[in-house]
């Protein structure tokens, strides 16, 4: 059984052509590079030196706002362990004894 005569062979090729790229671009491989399988969301790419760039902004911003690495960083004065260190200090006074009464 032969095709039609009236369809030509070069357009026959190319409708085959683009069934065989239609159906490798809706491939599952496709699908699994494209989106995350877990959840369905598309993967964002990003030119990694764009991403370089955005992590060395972000990095001098915080060095703006906190220092460097090289220079300590200021300690907060009513932080839990500062308060619980000052509590367990206070409770030692308390609790000591006075050096004349052991001699």
């Amino acid at each position: 059984m032969q095709p039609p005569a009236s369809l030509k062979n070069a357009v026959v090729l190319n409708r085959l052509d683009e069934h065989i790229h239609t159906f490798h671009s809706n491939s599952f491989a496709v699908y699994s590079k494209e989106y995350d399988i877990a959840s369905g969301i598309r993967k964002h790419r990003m030119d990694p030196a764009q991403m370089r760039r955005a992590e060395n902004n972000y990095v001098s911003s915080l060095h703006a706002l906190v220092g460097p690495a090289k220079q300590p960083g200021l300690k907060m004065y009513d932080s839990p362990d500062r308060k619980a260190k000052r509590h367990e200090e206070k409770q030692a006074k308390r609790h000591a004894k006075p050096r004349h009464a052991e001699e």
